[in-house]
């Protein structure tokens, strides 16, 4: 499998089985405090706000806004904390918890390494590898990005080393968003300097983008790809097999 092909394929696994985050907008970082939060109700030890600010290293205030919000939503709730009684501990609700069908992006994710057996994973799910693998897309394209997002930039990177670009309503339709807000997100990365036009070869009337500087984009894949590597792609293929088990 081609390297952006892999990337984008990963992405559509977080795209297809999660269906929202702790901010409901499918940021990166909103999927990976799900999974923490995730984790730490699987283990029933429950997490601290501040620590969820700390690990998405996002303002206290916001994340405790929006831990407020998912409360109020019946898809968290709060317990106090046996060891603090100025603070409380976050889980995860069985409401809640149908947001994120983490066994079948576990599935998703140990399929894409040619495991068949990934098809029949049972158990916990590998928490700490979803969250490294959310970890590497975050170290090539840091901020608060959305999945999306993401996944444009590397649509538009691999049509433009194959030297053909993409339309407009191309990138829409792959990444499943409305046009007129992709339409914003290339005329203002035009206007930065970081999408060009190339004429399109099957149609004059219409445009294909490809990126200004292709090396920068193909750095950042390398990054996420550097990163992925260090994952331990073996917890995906049985929910049975202690960590370092030969498969």
């Amino acid at each position: 499998m081609k390297p952006y092909d892999r990337l984008i394929n990963i992405l559509d696994a977080f795209i297809d089985t999660v269906e929202g985050s702790i901010d409901d907008s499918f940021r990166v970082r909103g999927i990976q405090t799900a999974m923490l939060l995730e984790r730490a109700t699987a283990s029933g030890s429950g997490i601290r706000i501040s620590e969820l600010a700390r690990h998405s290293e996002a303002p206290l205030e916001n994340v405790r806004r929006h831990i407020q919000a998912q409360v109020e939503l019946g898809n968290l709730r709060s317990s106090p904390d046996p060891q603090d009684d100025r603070s409380s501990l976050i889980f995860v609700t069985e409401q809640g918890s149908q947001l994120y069908d983490t066994l079948e992006l576990v599935r998703r994710l140990g399929s894409l390494e040619g495991d068949t057996a990934a098809q029949d994973f049972e158990g916990e799910p590998p928490y700490d590898e979803i969250i490294a693998i959310l970890l590497s897309f975050m170290e090539g394209y840091p901020g608060g990005m959305k999945v999306q997002g993401v996944k444009r930039e590397l649509l538009i990177q691999r049509a433009t080393d194959e030297g053909q670009g993409l339309t407009v309503s191309d990138l829409a339709r792959l990444t499943d968003t409305p046009l007129e807000t992709v339409r914003r997100h290339v005329q203002n990365a035009i206007e930065q300097g970081e999408l060009r036009l190339l004429e399109d070869p099957d149609d004059e009337r219409k445009t294909r983008v490809v990126h200004a500087d292709p090396g920068r984009e193909s750095q950042r894949a390398e990054t996420v790809n550097d990163h992925l590597s260090r994952v331990d792609w073996t917890r995906f293929h049985s929910g049975e097999r202690g960590e370092g088990e030969a498969l």
